[in-house]
């Protein structure tokens, strides 16, 4: 603030550009374990995981190396995926051990598909019918849509779903045919 000012500061105040800053706490235990032949190393991995041991035991895990296939030999540079992790004692290093090997003992893993494909995905819909036939002095397609299709626009961004009009005198074609549907005038939400 002083030297914004113009004010020289005294060698007290400045500070020394080659010091080192203090770190948070020097971490004298160290364990490592590893991970890369585990089945669920996907979830130790997560950073949520790791948050919540470094909330819970106050020790820093963090994840190093590299994942190796069944068939790929770890290099000496890059060495196998395992978990690091460091406390400032004991008991931090203890409870985040035993957490972790918790997890690594009642994790469960996903069981592999049954071989059948995946049902397919159903869409809700579902159809209004109008009720009322064009007249060629109404045009009661512009009265649904509204204005530059203001009406069905903004139905479907208050719900997320989609809005179209179909069915006789609608104007939309369908994409199978190229005709009009010959169901009577409805709106058809998808």
């Amino acid at each position: 603030m002083l030297a914004q000012k113009g004010i020289p500061l005294t060698e007290e105040e400045r500070p020394n550009q080659f010091e080192r800053p203090k770190e948070k706490a020097d971490a004298e235990f160290v364990k490592d374990i590893p991970i890369n032949d585990l089945k669920n190393r996907y979830m130790l991995t997560r950073g949520a995981t790791q948050t919540q041991i470094q909330r819970e035991t106050n020790a820093d895990v963090t994840t190093r190396g590299k994942y190796y296939p069944e068939n790929i030999l770890p290099t000496d540079k890059e060495p196998p995926l395992y978990l690091h992790v460091t406390a400032s004692t004991q008991e931090s290093l203890d409870k985040a051990l035993a957490q972790i090997d918790n997890l690594i003992k009642t994790a469960t893993v996903p069981l592999p598909g049954t071989g059948y494909p995946p049902r397919e995905r159903k869409f809700l819909e579902h159809k209004i019918y109008v009720g009322i036939e064009g007249s060629p002095h109404f045009n009661i397609r512009a009265k649904i849509v509204g204005p530059q299709g203001a009406y069905v626009k903004h139905i479907q961004n208050e719900t997320g779903s989609r809005v179209q009009l179909k069915g006789r005198g609608s104007g939309f074609y369908e994409t199978n045919t190229g005709v009009e549907a010959e169901e009577p005038l409805h709106v058809h939400i998808s």
